[in-house]
């Protein structure tokens, strides 16, 4: 027997991850469920949105494209309510208390 004939070809795949946008998505998510109740979530938000920018960018893209959109509508929807309180706090009369 030849030693070629015993030899055997194992290809291994590797699968292509995407760790940055799997990450951006998780961070996305918390600061979603946990924006307006704890500051360090809004940062987990804005760090969710960064990452998942960033993983936009790199094949495959499904994850940072949802954690990107998640944190892109969180961020305006917190953005707005802030704005809300702001503006109804001014027309109130504890404002014009505090004043």
């Amino acid at each position: 027997m030849n030693a070629k004939e015993n030899t055997k070809t194992i290809i291994v795949e590797q699968k292509n991850s995407n760790n940055i946008g799997l990450a951006g998505f998780i961070l996305s998510i918390i600061g979603l469920l946990f924006g307006l109740l704890h500051p360090i979530a809004f940062i987990a938000l804005f760090v969710g949105f960064i990452l998942s920018f960033i993983g936009m960018f790199r094949k495959p893209s499904g994850f940072a494209v949802a954690g990107f959109l998640i944190a892109l509508i969180s961020i305006i929807v917190i953005i707005a309510l802030i704005v809300m309180v702001i503006y109804f706090l001014g027309k109130t009369e504890f404002y014009n208390y505090l004043s």
